[in-house]
Order: C-alpha cells, then structure tokens, then sequence
C-alpha cells in the first residue's frame, strides 16, 4: 500500500513538473499585425514590446512585421525605442531597424544616427544606412550624401559601405567605377574591399572572377591589384579551387610580389577542405618564399589529420621525383620532407632518415637531421650512430646533431 502511494505521489510530480517547465518553455508567439497603421507613440509602444522578446528568432521576425508599417511619420518612434535599448541592442536588431527607415526616409534615418553617442554604435548605424541607401538604388543621393558630410569622421567610416550597397543594388560597373574614383583621389581601401563583397553577394564566386579578369591594369595599377588580391582572397573562402586557378592565371609568367600574400591564405583555406588537392596546387606555385613555407605548413596539417595516408601521398612522390645523381631531391619534392619529417621522426626515425638524408644542403637540411637524430639515438644509439657517420657532414653539423641527444650518464 505504501509503495503504490508512493508511486502516485511521483507521477503527480511528474506531471506537476511537466505543466511547469511547459510554462517556462516553448510558448505560442504572437506576431505584430503588418498593415495596422501606427502613430509614433503605438509604433514606440510595439517596437519597445518585440524588444523584449528573448528568443532572437521572434524578435527578428516581429521587428521585420513592423516596420514593414514603418512611415516617415511614425519613424522616430521606433527610433526612440531602439535608443532606449542602447545598452542592449543587438546589431541585427539595429540592422532591421535602420534598413526600414532608410527605405522610407534616408535622410532622417542618417541625422538621426549621426547623432547617438557612442561611438561603436554610431560607426555600425551610418555603414548600415548607407550601404543600404545605395542598395536600394539611392546610390546617387548616397554618393552626395557621403561627398558633402562636414565630418571626416562619417566620410572615412562610409565610403566602403556606400560602394558595397551600390554593387548591391545590381549595377557592379558604375560600383566598380565609383570605388576606382574613391581610390585615386583617396587611396582608400575599404572601397576596394565594399566593391569586392558586393560583387561577392550578388553574383556569387564567378562573379568575382569575372571582375578579376576583367581588370586591364593588373600588371601595374595598384587598384586593380588590390581587386584582385582582395578577390583571390574572398573567393578561397567559398570555392578555394576556383581561387586557385585564377591565381594560376595571374601568376602564368611568376608569382608578382603584390600577389604573394594570397598563396597561404588560399592554401590555408583550401587544405581545410583537401589537403591533398590544396598540396598539389602549392607545388605547381612557383617557387617563392612564401610558397614554400605555405607547402610545409600543409604537409604537416595534413599529417595530423591523416599521418598515413599523407605518408603514403608523400612516398608515392618521393619515388617519382627526379632526383639528382646522389639522390637528392629538387624543390618542392624537398618542400614535402621538410613538412613531414617532424612527424614522422617521432613514429618511424629510421623512415625519416632515409627521406632527410636526402634533402639538399642549406640551412634547413641539418635541423631536419637533429629532428631525426634526437629520436632515432634515443630508440637505438648504435644503429642511429651508424647513420650519422654515413652522412657527408662538417664536423660542426656532426656535433649539432650527436648534442641533439647525448649519451644517458
């Protein structure tokens, strides 16, 4: 009897518990009305109400149903409401917010945001309400707008903002010839960077590489460099493959200097998706700093991913490399041991030996030794000793390597 009291008294918990954590969670929302028409006191009331909403899912989407209703009229009520909230607004909150009032009254929108005091949030306000003034199609009044600011300040924080919302707005070459102005009278480059992301939005990785093929100077002119590397880089982030043969087109008679900081950046990005393609792409690179260290990095990422199967990747290269009458391995076959033997001096030394001795000289060649040399004379002195007296090496690089792992006392 006991235990069967018990039991109803745990199920009426339960369901007690149930009704409660029913009350705190998942409730029916109730969305704002999109056509009821609002004076600016009802339209603070509402915003001020959909600003409390927790859950930024809702929040959103009541923001959006009301000022679908937003007028120039009943504007600054919102807007009271949103500066209000200043110590907790969210950006996309103030996104919604400003993109409705600029659809209806940019001029308002952006006197009144110029005004709030701090200045992280003024800064996010003004880029927002210019770029989508220009991408609504007001880029013409936007352009006058910035031009004629008396504050450098709402100049220097614009001018990128407005060329990205112009190429929003669809028309990608008068964007294009708007931030080519900007840039010879400025040398800004944030308009770079807006022309670029616009171009990005809109037409997607293609139509990147489309604006990069279409650049007549980019053998000299500093802005079309600038396009072009700022796109390389863009681009890596959605289709690295399609960054990459581009950068191949560019760099069809050697890497220029001004695109050499594009190699691991795209490298960087690509081996995330495939180490292997991405590694097979740095050594048909020309050879550059840059390229080299980019390949390395690779290798050795791509071995704490997958050990043997890049391993195996390497070995199978290593046998089809040509390689100088003494065995030595050329560039970028070298490039792939460099960034491999760390690993693999850790896992199978007598495997890296075979690979390190057959580095070519210079300064990196005796510290791949001392790797290899450090694990092997700890795994077995007198076999490892056998090795090293086998290479041809000064007597300072024989001490180096031997100081690597002295004798145990």
């Amino acid at each position: 009897m006991e235990r069967k009291s018990l039991l109803m008294i745990g199920a009426a918990c339960l369901l007690i518990g149930f009704a409660v954590g029913r009350s705190f969670g998942s409730r029916e929302v109730e969305f704002p009305e999109v056509d009821q028409a609002r004076t600016a006191a009802e339209m603070e009331g509402a915003v001020l109400d959909a600003l409390a909403e927790p859950l930024a899912s809702v929040r959103a989407s009541s923001l959006a149903r009301l000022f679908e209703g937003m007028t120039a009229e009943n504007a600054p009520g919102a807007a009271r409401a949103v500066e209000s909230r200043a110590g907790r607004w969210d950006p996309v909150d103030m996104q919604i917010f400003l993109a409705s009032w600029v659809r209806v009254d940019p001029e308002a929108a952006l006197a009144r945001v110029s005004e709030w005091p701090i200045q992280s949030r003024r800064e996010m306000g003004l880029s927002i309400g210019v770029r989508e003034w220009a991408a609504g199609g007001g880029w013409l009044n936007a352009v006058e707008y910035v031009q004629t600011a008396a504050d450098p300040e709402v100049r220097a924080i614009t001018l990128g903002p407005l060329v990205r919302g112009w190429a929003l707005s669809g028309d990608v070459l008068g964007a294009k010839k708007q931030a080519r102005r900007i840039y010879d009278l400025e040398a800004n480059p944030a308009v770079v960077d807006g022309l670029v992301r616009g171009v990005l939005h809109v037409d997607g990785p293609e139509g990147v590489v489309a604006l990069i093929h279409d650049l007549e100077g980019v053998e000299t002119d500093e802005f079309d460099q600038r396009v072009a590397r700022v796109g390389l880089d863009l681009v890596a982030r959605e289709d690295p493959r399609l960054a990459g043969d581009m950068f191949a087109t560019l760099s069809m008679n050697g890497v220029p200097s001004w695109l050499e900081p594009s190699v691991p950046r795209i490298a960087q990005i690509w081996s995330n998706q495939d180490p292997q393609a991405a590694t097979v792409w740095l050594m048909a690179v020309p050879q550059s700093e840059a390229r080299d260290e980019a390949l390395a990095r690779t290798v050795a990422d791509w071995g704490i991913r997958d050990f043997e199967q890049v391993r195996t990747w390497v070995d199978q290269q290593l046998v089809r490399s040509p390689a100088a009458p003494d065995g030595v391995l050329a560039a970028p076959e070298s490039i792939l041991v460099f960034g491999l033997i760390p690993r693999l001096s850790r896992v199978d030394p007598r495997a890296a030996a075979s690979w390190a001795e057959r580095l070519p000289p210079g300064p990196t060649r005796v510290p791949m030794l001392q790797r290899v040399g450090r694990r092997w004379l700890k795994e077995d002195r007198s076999e490892a000793l056998a090795w090293i007296d086998g290479l041809e090496l000064t007597p300072r690089a024989r001490e180096l390597i031997l100081k690597s792992s002295p004798p145990s006392p």
